[in-house]
């Protein structure tokens, strides 16, 4: 989604860590090393759950293709996919 030209009210913004000054000057709140290490924290853990979740979805489909059959050949008979 990009946003050109809007305007959101101070009141409507989540600024748990970082405020915005009537100026219109960013200032970050607390310590930005905390920040930080959320991120690597949310980052290992996309990186050690996704081969788990997509590994299910995976298994499914190679099992399903050891059995199934379609196209046929010359000898007019249906031939596997794997």
């Amino acid at each position: 989604m990009l946003l050109h030209n809007v305007r959101i009210p101070k009141k409507n913004l989540l600024n748990k860590y970082v405020s915005i000054d009537e100026d219109g000057s960013l200032r970050a709140n607390g310590d930005p090393r905390v920040g930080y290490g959320t991120m690597m924290f949310i980052r290992e853990m996309i990186s050690c759950t996704s081969p788990k979740i997509y590994a299910i979805p995976i298994i499914i489909g190679v099992r399903y293709s050891l059995f199934r059959k379609q196209f046929k050949n010359d000898k007019k008979e249906e031939i596997s996919i794997i």
